[in-house]
């Protein structure tokens, strides 16, 4: 059970991202004073469980927390700001993934390019998607954020093109990376 004294008065950002990762339907509204300023929270790790929290728990009235975020200095703290505003928004979001297909940030980048093809169908994204991740050096960050978008947006297995494209990331990803068995769980 989540402890809202423990998440007003933490100092340490591990005890009070564990807090926030119990908070659940059953008390999450307990979080909704609090979510504008964990949003500001000195961690990353602090504003990225928020973002999740507000994108899982579908808290559209707090869309302009997830919008801000798409700014944030941390690029993860961006990703997962993208993918949940498109997530809340729709067709609504779209300018704030606009924003980021540009990003010199790769992370931020291939997040924006993965939300964006959900979102069009446009196949040169699924090129650039694809260019990036099949990239010898590619950082294991770029695997997860495209895994994490198309897995919270859509079924997988029902998109053969989608499936391709995880099969290339296991064929570069080394074979010690959780994202093969990860990826074989969601198109089996």
């Amino acid at each position: 059970m989540m402890d809202i004294n423990i998440i007003k008065k933490s100092t340490n950002w591990a005890d009070l991202n564990d807090e926030l990762q119990k908070a659940d339907q059953s008390n999450i509204h307990l979080l909704y004073p609090l979510l504008p300023d964990l949003i500001d929270h000195r961690s990353w790790i602090i504003r990225a469980s928020t973002l999740e929290i507000i994108g899982e728990g579908d808290l559209k009235q707090f869309v302009h927390l997830v919008k801000k975020a798409v700014e944030d200095s941390h690029p993860l703290v961006q990703s997962y700001a993208i993918v949940y505003c498109y997530s809340l928004l729709k067709e609504k979001g779209i300018s704030c993934v606009r924003k980021q297909l540009n990003s010199k940030n790769v992370l931020v980048r291939v997040t924006a390019e993965t939300v964006y093809y959900v979102a069009t169908w446009d196949t040169s994204y699924l090129k650039k998607i694809r260019k990036i991740i099949t990239r010898r050096n590619c950082n294991p960050s770029n695997y997860y954020a495209v895994l994490r978008a198309l897995n919270l947006l859509l079924i997988i297995k029902q998109h053969p093109e989608l499936v391709e494209l995880l099969k290339d990331i296991q064929n570069v990803a080394p074979k010690n990376y959780a994202i093969h068995r990860e990826i074989d769980e969601l198109i089996k």
